[in-house]
């Protein structure tokens, strides 16, 4: 068996890389921060890394360090369903999922919400604040965002920054919707 001393270094060094930045973050949080636990880190849009099939081996193996793992530290990621499978299926075999995914535990199908559950939402959501969605504002949220959580939050919370007087209704939603666009870099 032989082995590429440059792909041996380049890994090395994004290993080494990822390994002082988890434990010296982690570190420096224990030691600045009082009450410190846990380091939490979400990593979303995974699939932006397909081009890059080792991440997972890369990350796999950054995290199975001693070091590393004393460390107190989550690792989420995040992707859609179909990409999902993509990255984590073995290449010839896609109905077999890649050894490595077991290290990542197993996947969290988040669904859509109903009408009925965005309206619960919004409504609990500004209990309190002295702020009301209107029907039709809140319809509107759902045909919009067709139930998609973090585009209705994202929606809701422009409307309520937008509100005038406490209420939120028609005359608001273009501008409220603009900016929600705005942020999601449509």
């Amino acid at each position: 068996m032989t082995f590429n001393t440059n792909e041996s270094k380049e890994q090395l060094s994004s290993q080494s890389f990822l390994h002082d930045f988890f434990v010296n973050l982690y570190q420096d949080l224990k030691k600045h921060q009082s009450g410190f636990e846990v380091l939490v880190i979400l990593i979303d849009d995974i699939e932006n890394c397909l081009a890059i099939p080792e991440i997972l081996v890369l990350l796999k193996s950054t995290f199975s360090m001693e070091s590393v793992k004393k460390c107190k530290i989550i690792l989420g990621l995040a992707s859609p369903t179909l990409d999902w499978l993509e990255l984590t299926s073995v290449r010839d075999r896609p109905q077999k999922h890649h050894p490595l995914t077991r290290f990542f535990f197993s996947q969290i199908k988040l669904h859509e919400l109903s009408q009925e559950e965005v309206s619960t939402i919004a409504k609990n959501s500004l209990r309190g604040t002295g702020v009301s969605f209107s029907s039709e504002i809140i319809k509107l949220i759902f045909d919009y965002t067709n139930g998609h959580p973090f585009e209705m939050q994202s929606l809701c919370s422009h409307l309520f920054n937008n509100q005038l007087s406490g209420r939120v209704d028609i005359d608001i939603w273009d501008k409220a919707l603009q900016d929600t666009l705005n942020d999601m870099g449509s």
